[in-house]
């Protein structure tokens, strides 16, 4: 049985990629305080660790044209990560998953102290979701919902 949270084939992109982008299937691994890759599920030693420290931070995005994406950075000004899921439905798990380890190693550092999870924060140049410590939600509705939680304002009123 594995002490992973959650494991499985994922392409990332290439580190040394800045002009051409090349992407390669990975074996991927999450654990309580990092993600991790090995070329091949069987080997002893990964290719990349990641910490999830508080600091970390996941954002699904379309790097490049190419769908199915999202972004790691174990710091704000580490390197980003890029890692593609085979389907939305992966996708998904997979930022959440890597988003409510965020969310744990936060409260732990916090001294485990209850607290509401802080909502998505969203990139509003990309509409991107953006997860920083905490869980991961949708972006706001196109009908005018705040992201500050403040009511939204409607047209032609005061």
């Amino acid at each position: 049985m594995s002490s992973y949270l959650k494991e499985g084939v994922l392409t990332k992109r290439s580190a040394s990629a800045k002009l051409i982008t090349n992407w390669r299937k990975r074996y991927f691994a999450l654990t309580p305080t990092e993600l991790l890759y090995f070329e091949k599920k069987d080997d002893a030693e990964p290719g990349r660790r990641t910490p999830l420290g508080p600091d970390a931070s996941i954002s699904r995005t379309n790097d490049r044209g190419y769908k199915l994406c999202f972004v790691v950075k174990s710091t704000p000004t580490a390197e980003p990560f890029y890692i593609q899921a085979a389907s939305e439905d992966e996708l998904k798990e997979w930022v959440d998953a890597i988003g409510k380890v965020v969310g744990k190693i936060e409260d732990l550092v916090n001294d485990g102290a209850a607290k509401e999870p802080e909502a998505a924060k969203v990139d509003e140049v990309g509409k991107e979701d953006v997860v920083e410590g905490g869980e991961s939600t949708d972006a706001p509705a196109a009908s005018g919902e705040a992201t500050d939680g403040t009511p939204p304002t409607t047209e032609g009123s005061e």
